[in-house]
């Protein structure tokens, strides 16, 4: 996780497969972050024009770093976040275990970076 200060504003979706259709269709304000089932992303972008990478964190440790504008199909994306909240998601994915992650996260209103 490049940001470790940044505040963010978690979205609750309600299944992987919305988490995937969300992160692939949209573009993401810097300071968002989406969580289903075991996983929270949180935008780790350097500006919404650029790549979107997002930090994954599973049951509040940084486990992969995923530049999801570099998926080629929203299926795929599925597939990979599938793999990441699945029981073998370090032996067989690879993912690794890169520390604690206490996210900061917005009161109500905008930031100064989505304003």
């Amino acid at each position: 996780m490049i940001h470790k200060n940044r505040n963010y504003r978690i979205a609750d979706v309600p299944d992987l497969a919305t988490m995937a259709q969300m992160l692939y269709r949209n573009s993401w304000c810097i300071c968002n972050g989406i969580r289903a089932s075991n996983l929270t992303l949180v935008n780790d972008s350097f500006s919404e024009d650029g790549a979107q990478e997002f930090v994954v964190i599973r049951d509040g440790q940084e486990i992969e770093s995923l530049t999801v504008s570099w998926f080629e199909s929203e299926a795929s994306l599925l597939e990979t976040l599938t793999e990441l909240d699945g029981p073998d998601a370090f032996s067989k994915y690879g993912a690794r275990n890169y520390g604690a992650r206490n996210l900061q996260t917005h009161q109500d209103g905008a930031c100064s970076m989505c304003a």
